[in-house]
């Protein structure tokens, strides 16, 4: 049933070089953001592997397990910067309102402190980025 995942890392690994990336992202930055598949954020930030920690969940909420994350991300990992992304045509049911909630709770937590926080949306139809002021 998931013989295509394998088959798909056989190919892979015809040109796979190891590499040493390291636990701590290079870019010092976490992204939340959505689950939904069309949103790649390496990919739309033009990031590579290693650069950023990626955290998803449905709506890109900065949820209680969100923060969780962020807090291990912060405290051992060396994040300096958050990084919110919703989307346009999010099933979710996620707004503007929310990421605006979210990041506004962010910012007010203990464990953000000093970290710096920002959020954007994405639209998925032309792949450009719009930061939110």
């Amino acid at each position: 049933m998931f013989s295509d995942l394998l088959d798909g890392n056989a190919r892979h690994l015809e040109s796979f070089t190891p590499t040493t990336l390291s636990r701590t992202p290079r870019r010092a930055l976490a992204i939340v953001t959505c689950m939904d598949s069309r949103v790649d954020p390496l990919r739309l930030f033009g990031l590579e592997p290693g650069d950023a920690m990626v955290l998803r969940n449905a709506g890109a909420r900065v949820s209680d397990e969100a923060l969780k994350g962020l807090a291990v991300a912060i405290d051992r990992l060396g994040v300096k910067r958050v990084a919110v992304m919703h989307h346009t045509d999010c099933q979710s049911g996620a707004t503007l309102d929310d990421l605006r909630d979210d990041l506004a709770r962010a910012a007010g937590l203990e464990a953000l402190r000093g970290i710096e926080i920002a959020g954007f949306v994405v639209d998925v139809t032309t792949d450009v980025v719009t930061p939110i002021e």
